[in-house]
């Protein structure tokens, strides 16, 4: 996992991580990504046709959409309005969270 906090803040001089508000912030995001990233690398249960092991991926794959959802937003906050702009890493990142959590909470119908 790549370090944000020894990178420099513009107008601080300063590691952006050396700010204790951004430090408990990503490790917040941390500490999310490696739980979702934890719960679905668990191996099924033996029954794969059983009810519950589809009901657990589903969570899974919900819990790790929330989490990548939650560390764009919060490297948008830090980037500010400039995060959002056309062809900004952060804003192609944003769109395919965003599509990815619209498409899990409206499954198709098969």
């Amino acid at each position: 996992m790549p370090s944000w906090s020894g990178r420099q803040h513009g107008r601080l001089r300063a590691p952006i991580g050396s700010n204790q508000a951004v430090a408990h912030a990503l490790a917040d995001v941390a500490t999310r990504l490696e739980a979702s990233r934890i719960s679905s690398t668990r191996p099924p249960p033996y029954e794969a046709r059983d009810p519950r092991v589809t009901v657990k991926a589903a969570m899974a794959r919900v819990s790790r959409t929330e989490a990548a959802q939650a560390a764009i937003d919060t490297a948008i906050q830090f980037h500010g309005a400039s995060g959002l702009e056309a062809g900004h890493l952060l804003e192609g990142l944003y769109r395919e969270v965003r599509a990815t959590r619209i498409f899990e909470v409206h499954p198709r119908s098969t």
